[in-house]
């Protein structure tokens, strides 16, 4: 058995301590494998496919919470860029994701090599890192919303603007269309989230490659603060605060 769990770890599969003598395993399938009585010797169980996960992804890693004990995890289509958080409730050998808040615009690469683990300073605060030169974040459990974001190797800070220092964003304030003008066009696509204070993201938008002048509708927007975040590949964050009247 002990043969088993090492082959899950070498396949890429997550591996999270749980509730007393249980460590859990995922396949590239959204199945969990249980290994039950660890200090015992081990035996092993499943797979148990996973319900509820959104068509298209795959949960690339899990780990339980040190708060509330729960097993969480997140699910990721590398397609799209988009990660959504789960937890995932057992019963009776059955395994649920229950999607926690909204879907988030998150680049992890292929998925690959994804860590995702608890803060141990704070209340059920995730670190997620796309490893391979992608991006660091921190997501609030309880309500999966994000935190923060940073280029990988960097701080998390948005404000740190990296690879945009010339990006003109008007008007600001705004009342029904804006306008980023990119120092450069962009060697690969752009993704521009708008942002309540909050944490959820109101629109997302996709720019092609060769793109200088990205328009943005905010027409529809009630009136507020918000961050319009620019995500390209080899490029890092920009992060705007815009007001929108």
């Amino acid at each position: 058995m002990r043969a088993l769990c090492t082959l899950l770890v070498m396949l890429g599969m997550g591996i999270a301590a749980s509730h007393a003598q249980s460590r859990y395993g995922i396949d590239h399938n959204n199945a969990i494998y249980v290994m039950n009585d660890i200090a015992d010797p081990p035996e092993m169980s499943g797979p148990f496919p996973v319900a509820g996960i959104t068509s298209g992804q795959r949960i690339v890693q899990f780990d339980t919470s040190p708060t509330d004990g729960l097993l969480y995890a997140l699910g990721y289509d590398a397609g799209r860029t988009q990660a959504q958080l789960y937890r995932l409730d057992i019963a009776n050998d059955e395994y649920t994701g229950v999607a926690i808040g909204a879907p988030l615009r998150m680049y992890l690469g292929d998925g690959s090599g994804v860590a995702f683990d608890f803060n141990p300073s704070w209340t059920n605060v995730l670190m997620i890192s796309g490893g391979n030169g992608h991006y660091n974040y921190l997501l609030d459990a309880d309500n999966g919303n994000l935190l923060d974001m940073g280029s990988m190797g960097g701080s998390l800070n948005v404000a740190n603007d990296i690879g945009y220092p010339d990006v003109l964003f008007y008007p600001n304030p705004v009342v029904t269309q804006a306008r980023i003008l990119l120092p450069t066009p962009a060697r690969h696509t752009v993704y521009v989230d708008i942002v309540d204070l909050r944490g959820q993201i109101a629109y997302s938008y996709s720019y092609p490659p060769g793109s200088n002048q990205l328009e943005l509708d905010m027409s529809t927007l009630v009136t507020g603060m918000y961050n319009v975040r620019m995500i390209e590949q080899g490029k890092g964050i920009h992060s705007i605060k815009v007001l929108k009247e």
